[in-house]
């Protein structure tokens, strides 16, 4: 089952030394499949480098080389171990334009934090 998450938490997630350990080149992943804003674009393809941040990216497929312990080897999985361990989410919401003050109210008012509208 792919997991979904915005542009900014799939970098977090490849710059977190908790999923990827503390020596570069150690772990790493392969045969992941990805969709960016609903684009499919192959493992070979895919670069990190040029998400934005508001992207939305799918990710199915692949297992992780060297997952240090308690990371899963499925890459899905791992990323959504990653998710879990996070205190915070970020969500891409579409709203009807009359609406979207009293929506980023509400989000305010819950404790969320607008960083984009």
């Amino acid at each position: 089952m792919p997991v979904t998450l915005t542009g900014a938490e799939m970098k977090r997630f490849y710059e977190d030394p908790a999923i990827w350990g503390t020596k570069s080149g150690d772990t790493w992943y392969e045969e992941a499949a990805y969709k960016i804003n609903d684009v499919e674009q192959g493992d070979d393809s895919f670069n990190i480098t040029t998400l934005s941040d508001d992207d939305v990216v799918t990710v199915s497929g692949g297992y992780i080389v060297n997952a240090p312990p308690k990371v899963p080897e499925d890459y899905v999985k791992a990323i959504r171990y990653w998710l879990k361990l996070q205190s915070t989410r970020q969500v891409l919401v579409e709203a009807p334009a009359d609406k979207l003050q009293e929506i980023l109210q509400a989000v305010r008012a819950a404790g969320g934090k607008v960083v984009g509208a």
